[in-house]
């Protein structure tokens, strides 16, 4: 009788650490468990029993990306001024977004099979559910920030975190898949004049005396 192998930590760790560079070669639907257990020396086996499934191991190494980036690295209110944090923040997703495309297509690809109803992923690592989370929470911590600053100025930050993030992803997704008809420093250019508008719009407050009023037009006086 051979004798039994052995699944510890030192393996789980291999298993993630070559996991995460395969994403970074081949995107999320190119990780084959195959490939990868016969990369770390293993069996597919040792997969099932330390994660459960692929989709809870690449759930895995999202996270670990996520709590790096997210965690440690970035602060969303670093400076005094609201609107150069912001613009940090934007730099500092676009930055990774486009250094790591696949990578980064890879979180929401991950994020998209945690959130399906009934996923292996889902019973199996309850936390995967929480990869958008690790997102909103210091893009809320910003625009928290800028409606505090505004209190004249009724804002949601909830609905203000989201409509930021929705522009951050979308025009990364299309500067990646070079779908912008712009140069390279006009993407740049344009990228942080959106910010800067977006920011204006959020903190400009029109006083109420000046809002025109709409005239009923059986009101209006007759041309005679």
């Amino acid at each position: 009788m051979g004798r039994p192998r052995i699944y510890d930590e030192t393996l789980r760790e291999r298993l993630i650490a070559e996991a995460r560079q395969m994403l970074t070669v081949d995107g999320y639907h190119g990780v084959s468990l195959r490939v990868l257990t016969r990369n770390v020396e293993t069996s597919t086996n040792a997969v099932y029993t330390l994660f459960g499934s692929k989709e809870a191991l690449m759930a895995e190494v999202v996270i670990r990306d996520l709590d790096r980036l997210f965690g440690d690295q970035y602060d969303p209110n670093s400076s005094e001024n609201s609107e150069d944090d912001l613009l940090k923040f934007a730099t500092f997703y676009r930055k990774h977004a486009t250094a790591d495309p696949l990578a980064f297509a890879g979180t929401f690809e991950a994020m998209e099979e945690a959130r399906r109803p009934g996923s292996l992923t889902d019973r199996i690592n309850p936390e995967a559910k929480n990869i958008a989370a690790r997102i909103h929470a210091p893009l809320l911590a910003l625009c928290q920030r800028i409606v505090d600053e505004v209190p004249d100025k009724e804002m949601d930050a909830q609905k203000m975190a989201a409509g930021l993030w929705a522009l951050l992803h979308g025009y990364v997704s299309l500067e990646n898949t070079h779908a912008l008809p712009l140069s390279e420093e006009e993407v740049e250019a344009a990228f942080e004049q959106s910010i800067h508008a977006l920011y204006i719009c959020w903190v400009t407050v029109v006083p109420s005396d000046d809002t025109p009023e709409l005239v009923d037009e059986d009101e209006q006086p007759s041309a005679d």
